[in-house]
């Protein structure tokens, strides 16, 4: 049988991702593996270019995106020391 040492838990930080985060951690004490968690935050280059074709005063890349990435940095580190 292989030995799980690693399990990616990927989060959009919904209901269902905290049930994963559950599973993922009775996997991780079964196998005594380590877990690992992914957000991915997509470029905003393209909703940046519909918000400037619209005359929106916003720049995503400077107004928004820097809040987004503290904020989900934040929130993955609450899951991972729980």
């Amino acid at each position: 049988m292989t030995q799980i040492k690693r399990i990616l838990v990927p989060t959009d930080f919904s209901e269902p991702a905290s049930t994963a985060y559950s599973y993922a951690r009775e996997i991780a004490t079964l196998f005594n593996a380590r877990i690992d968690c992914i957000h991915i935050v997509p470029m905003m280059q393209y909703f940046n270019f519909s918000m400037q074709s619209i005359g929106a005063p916003l720049d995503m890349e400077k107004d928004v995106y820097p809040h987004i990435i503290e904020e989900n940095e934040s929130q993955l580190q609450d899951i991972m020391e729980e």
